[in-house]
């Protein structure tokens, strides 16, 4: 190798060497809300919703006297079920000047800030209308829904050393490994409460380490899909039992011990006031201030169609 002649100016002497950087910012942090997305919409007009769910009669054996007068028997009526409507809400701020100056990928402009914004409060809402806990209101407090998963109490399979508290959630218990047998008893009770059912598809949700347990019962009785040459499937996206079929989707949110199941149909969003952003006053003249909120819940149409199972190993 030869050396550099005496005095020789290189590349790295340089001071007005213009920077080389793409005009783009690479973002990878996950969000998504399948939940949120996969459910039907209403509007309410009360911080408190209220909303009706009701069941018909189990059936059996209906016979009477030809010519006799019937018993009058006792009317039903339906139960009233509510929950509350959270204010949800991100905020930002931006100097003018870092808006005028020319940044990569216009970093400090106003659209930029409000689609990081808006995902990260994307994140929030699927967060709340899965794991929030309590459905309650009062001055002075934060209004706070109750997610999806803690409106699930009848088809639920804990451990038996767990405890199940009023407001839904499950403290304490040994895990214990998701089999086939649990999610078949999950959904045999399922389908006595009305739900499910030979024709009908459920949506299941969970982490990705009960995804990988589930895509495990694959058997050789179980119909894989067709792939192309040279490729593997080792997943499973049906699982079809005797009381209807389950298609278990990876979600972020899930916590990562449950395995919840549901018909999406039996759920709702229900929005006081839709997702918006609004300038605020200015305190002065150098920047701008945004606030971006919304206010909604979730109606549980009826939690005998879903079933949860909780305490399963991680490992």
């Amino acid at each position: 190798m030869g050396a550099v002649p005496t005095n020789t100016m290189t590349t790295f002497d340089l001071t007005g060497n213009r920077e080389d950087i793409q005009d783009e910012i690479s973002i990878i942090t996950p969000i998504d809300s399948p939940f949120y997305h996969s459910i039907g919409t209403t509007n309410v007009t009360a911080m408190k919703h209220d909303f009706m769910t009701d069941a018909i009669e189990t059936p059996g054996q209906n016979k009477a006297l030809i010519g006799s007068d019937p018993t009058i028997e006792a009317s039903e009526q339906p139960t009233k079920l509510f929950n509350y409507v959270q204010l949800q809400e991100k905020s930002f701020s931006i100097a003018d000047s870092a808006a005028a100056v020319n940044t990569v990928g216009n970093s400090g402009g106003y659209d930029y800030q409000k689609a990081l914004k808006m995902k990260a409060l994307v994140g929030d809402i699927e967060w709340a209308f899965l794991r929030e806990v309590a459905a309650a209101g009062a001055a002075g407090t934060e209004p706070s829904m109750k997610g999806m998963l803690n409106w699930i109490t009848t088809n639920l399979d804990k451990a038996a050393d767990a405890t199940l508290h009023a407001d839904g959630t499950v403290t304490g218990g040994s895990a214990r490994e998701l089999t086939k047998e649990l999610l078949k008893g999950v959904m045999q009770n399922i389908y006595a409460a009305g739900g499910g059912g030979m024709n009908k598809t459920m949506t299941a949700y969970c982490g990705s380490v009960q995804k990988d347990k589930f895509d495990g019962f694959a058997s050789t009785g179980n119909n894989r899909r067709a792939i192309e040459k040279d490729q593997v499937d080792d997943k499973v996206d049906l699982y079809v039992t005797s009381w209807g079929t389950i298609k278990a989707e990876i979600h972020r949110t899930m916590p990562t011990d449950v395995f919840v199941i549901f018909d999406p149909s039996f759920w709702k969003k229900a929005t006081l006031i839709p997702v918006g952003v609004q300038e605020l006053a200015r305190s002065s003249r150098s920047n701008r201030k945004f606030h971006m909120t919304v206010q909604h819940t979730l109606e549980a149409k009826n939690e005998l169609s879903a079933g949860r199972l909780t305490n399963l190993s991680t490992l």
